[in-house]
């Protein structure tokens, strides 16, 4: 049995001087197929070469082993061949997202790590914000000598007072001097740097409001 295509017989059939044969039926093709071989064996068709060897394996084989068959669109196989590259891609794509459980498995490890590792962070922080408040309130509660320009004297020791000579020192010399009823002015900040030998108008000034609260809280207070 062999399969010619209906298009082909019909092209044998118009170079045989049927032209009406595109109208017939596939049964009709093959039942005046016998005659065309008849005629073909006489050399009265005139066939091209590609023709000319279906008619042969028609002959070889027998109308009876003939079976016409319906042409195939070139959009049929245009889409045929669409749809299989479709799937083509489509098994790729699928082999593609085929993980291997050995390397999925350490994917899943390597995702808890660094959870972990961010939760730690974060714990980490909150720690050392804690500590950070907790040594302010310690600080705040101790609290710290902030006196500027004054060394710390051993407050137990009057002599270690008294050896001091500061602008502190200075001001209450100049104050007793000058009065305390003067209050700050600029002779009694002009004579502590005087004494200083340094002119710091900015602290004389400052230490003489010092000294002279503590001496009118002494004489006055």
């Amino acid at each position: 049995m062999i399969q010619v295509l209906r298009d082909d017989v019909v092209a044998i059939y118009v170079a045989a001087g049927y032209g009406k044969a595109g109208s017939w039926n596939d049964d009709k093709l093959l039942a005046k197929l016998g005659g065309l071989v008849n005629l073909a064996a006489e050399g009265g068709v005139e066939l091209e070469d590609d023709l000319k060897e279906i008619l042969d394996q028609i002959i070889g084989e027998g109308v009876e082993e003939t079976e016409i068959v319906a042409n195939v669109d070139e959009d049929d196989e245009d889409q045929q061949e669409d749809d299989q590259e479709e799937d083509d891609q489509e098994e790729d794509d699928q082999e593609e997202e085929e993980v291997d459980p050995d390397i999925e498995a350490v994917e899943t490890e390597m995702e808890k790590l660094e959870a972990l590792m961010k939760k730690q962070k974060e714990e980490i922080k909150a720690k050392k914000a804690a500590l950070r408040k907790k040594k302010t309130e310690i600080k705040r509660k101790k609290g710290k000598s902030r006196t500027r320009g004054i060394p710390g004297p051993d407050v137990g020791n009057p002599e270690d007072i008294k050896s001091l000579k500061n602008r502190l020192f200075f001001a209450g010399i100049a104050i007793r001097e000058l009065g305390i009823e003067k209050g700050l002015t600029d002779e009694l900040v002009a004579k502590i740097d005087g004494m200083a030998e340094k002119e710091n108008p900015k602290a004389s000034k400052s230490q003489a409001a010092f000294a002279w609260h503590a001496i009118n809280g002494y004489l006055n207070g």
